[in-house]
């Protein structure tokens, strides 16, 4: 797998899981998967309930049966404006199925904005609003897992293979950020 989707897979990082314009990740879709779709003008606005809601349904509609949602640990200051799940698999997610999870999301508002599937995984981003979605798949080793996330348990840290999808608040994020940099330590 690519260093880039597995360290994304592994720990969902704020900053350095969005890529950069030059990132083959963010490359512009073709057609109308760029543009928002009729859905996009009727949802109701994006919370962290609605959010995982949505999750679950796409993750579902792929086929890939019901997400675990995890909460990020207290201590990171954005653990409130994220919202972080994952359903493993026996083998790396086909792409037919990956891309139905993404068209679920696009059907119900979620602007792709970039991706690409490859042997070794994948990465569709997603935007709603100031929210952030990235559908990520693939493989990694228990060490790539540990090294990735150092403070993980070993639960935490087994090798893993599935489909990770973190969604953020941008908003919220920054705000916290802001308020963190704010505050006297």
């Amino acid at each position: 797998m690519g260093r880039f989707v597995a360290a994304c897979v592994a720990v969902p990082v704020l900053a350095s899981c969005g890529g950069t314009d030059g990132d083959e990740a963010r490359t512009k879709p073709s057609g109308d998967a760029g543009k928002a779709t009729p859905a996009a003008e009727e949802t109701a606005p994006v919370t962290r309930a609605s959010a995982e809601r949505e999750v679950r349904a796409a993750v579902d509609a792929g086929g890939f049966g019901q997400p675990r949602f995890v909460d990020l640990p207290k201590s990171d200051i954005t653990a409130s404006c994220v919202v972080y799940g994952h359903v493993r698999t026996p083998e790396d997610p086909d792409e037919k199925s990956v891309r139905s999870v993404v068209a679920a999301l696009e059907k119900n508002g979620w602007r792709r904005t970039g991706g690409f599937y490859k042997t070794y995984g994948s990465l569709f981003s997603l935007e709603r609003e100031e929210w952030t979605l990235d559908v990520m798949t693939g493989s990694l080793t228990a060490d790539q897992m540990a090294a990735a996330a150092p403070d993980a348990s070993a639960e935490e840290t087994q090798e893993f293979t599935g489909m990770t999808v973190t969604v953020i608040d941008r908003e919220c994020a920054h705000a916290a950020i802001a308020s963190a940099k704010a505050s006297p330590r």
